[in-house]
């Protein structure tokens, strides 16, 4: 099986998990790290198993190094850089040995005991730690046993390499050691090529690159219906040289395993996997998306918004995406996960593209993770559940509000489709944005004040009864 492709698919499924809200998040939480750790026990030993019980042997001792360490960790102080280290917990029924540049080694998802989720300047998405991070143990040339935090870190760029495939991974790997310390580290470059790192101070040159990394934490005092606003409880620089431009494989300098360990367990072997691929709409499928445009062209604020961004617009099925539909600005295509369109949801798309025509300079400067993506994100989920309060059908899953919020909102949004944006409805709406930017933790965490006028559900409405 051919590694670097079952791995590329399974790390655009976690990206895809980025977009769900955390309390879907938490219910499928490592599934596909977890799936990709079979995957790779399966096929790097399919021709030479390793020995049942030197596996075992090598995870039990893996396990008590790992607790012998954190036990160490737990009771010192003044750790660098992490004034606090998640409670994390290794899935060692789930961990796997694999062959590393080093040899053998221990790989294990993580759990929390709490909700973390981590965010970068380096990588544009807030990505839960058991998303984001995984344990690796193994021994050093001296025999003496290694353990590190591995964090994959996307930046949501996808080109084609040279040759012409796509990039298997595109953005920063992160290893710390138990201790919290940023050790190295690898760029995967959107092209395919990859970059080392090394802290800074253990180069010659003097050149650097420095980035801040942040662990936040939620809390629910009610078992998951209500949740705390997001608290930091772990911020650092760290500069880095860059080093060995453009390698393909190798350690990076300076111990440990090399890239491909962090990536692909360390090589593959025979057989041949199918990387999902978007493809173009049938005949039986575009003739559906027409009947949807004529439905949602009825209503007076969908036609106009059918008519602004409809010419020149692209659609396409991708069954490998998490969500139903999905608006990407640079190619203004919408891909849908499977061909039975879902109404509602390409209607929000739309309205994406919509918003994009109304507010200069378009909204990918309000992409996830940048501020103004709350704002952006609120009103377009609003826009639908208008056309809910005047025609019927579910109301928006993803907004997050407790049910007496959730009650509060659809009254307010019911008076909304009745009377348009009064005064008095208008002075409630930074009030509703405050509680989705507070309980949708999926895109909270990111208001920008000079967005807090729906002004493209304004201009969609413009004329309308």
């Amino acid at each position: 099986m051919k590694i670097e492709r079952v791995m590329r698919y399974l790390k655009v499924k976690i990206m895809r998990l980025l977009f769900l809200p955390i309390a879907i998040k938490r219910t499928v939480r490592g599934v596909f790290f977890i799936l990709s750790l079979g995957i790779l026990a399966i096929s790097c030993h399919k021709e030479e198993p390793l020995d049942q019980d030197v596996s075992k042997t090598l995870i039990e001792e893996s396990r008590t190094f790992y607790d012998i360490q954190m036990s160490e960790i737990n009771s010192s102080m003044g750790i660098k850089g992490q004034h606090q280290i998640p409670k994390r917990n290794p899935k060692w029924e789930k961990a796997a040995v694999m062959p590393l540049s080093m040899g053998n080694g221990v790989v294990a998802p993580l759990d929390f005991e709490d909700h973390n989720f981590v965010r970068t300047t380096i990588s544009p998405y807030d990505m839960p730690l058991e998303d984001a991070s995984y344990l690796m143990m193994y021994k050093n040339e001296d025999g003496a046993m290694q353990g590190e935090i591995v964090y994959l870190l996307p930046d949501g760029q996808s080109t084609e390499t040279k040759s012409g495939q796509k990039s298997d991974f595109s953005g920063t790997i992160i290893v710390q050691n138990l201790q919290g310390d940023i050790k190295k580290g690898y760029i995967h470059n959107p092209d395919g090529s990859i970059t080392g790192f090394l802290p800074a101070d253990s180069l010659p040159s003097k050149s650097s690159t420095c980035f801040t990394f942040e662990i936040w934490q939620i809390k629910s005092s009610d078992g998951g219906d209500t949740w705390s606003s997001p608290e930091l409880i772990s911020s650092h620089t760290e500069c880095f040289g860059v080093t060995l431009p453009s390698m393909e494989t190798g350690d990076g300098g300076g111990g440990g395993g090399g890239y491909d360990d962090y990536v692909s367990g360390g090589g593959g072997t025979s057989g041949t996997t199918t990387q999902p691929t978007s493809r173009p709409l049938t005949s039986t499928e575009k003739s559906t998306l027409n009947q949807l445009k004529s439905q949602l062209s009825t209503d007076c604020a969908n036609g106009k918004v059918v008519s602004k961004v409809w010419n020149g617009m692209k659609f396409a099925v991708n069954g490998s995406i998490s969500t139903p539909a999905q608006w990407d600005l640079n190619s203004n295509t919408i891909t849908f996960q499977s061909g039975n369109f879902q109404f509602t949801e390409l209607m929000e798309e739309l309205f994406h593209a919509y918003q994009n025509t109304v507010y200069p300079g378009g909204i990918g400067k309000y992409s996830q993770g940048k501020p103004g993506n709350t704002n952006i994100e609120f009103e377009a989920k609003l826009f639908k559940d208008i056309y809910t309060a005047l025609y019927g059908g579910a109301w928006n899953a993803s907004i997050g509000f407790p049910d007496s919020y959730m009650k509060l909102y659809q009254d307010w949004v019911f008076l909304i489709s009745e009377e348009g944006f009064t005064p008095a409805l208008m002075g409630q709406y930074n009030t509703m944005l405050g509680y989705f930017n507070q309980y949708s933790h999926g895109y909270g965490g990111y208001l920008l004040s000079s967005l807090n006028t729906p002004l493209a559900i304004i201009q969609s409405k413009s004329g309308c009864n």
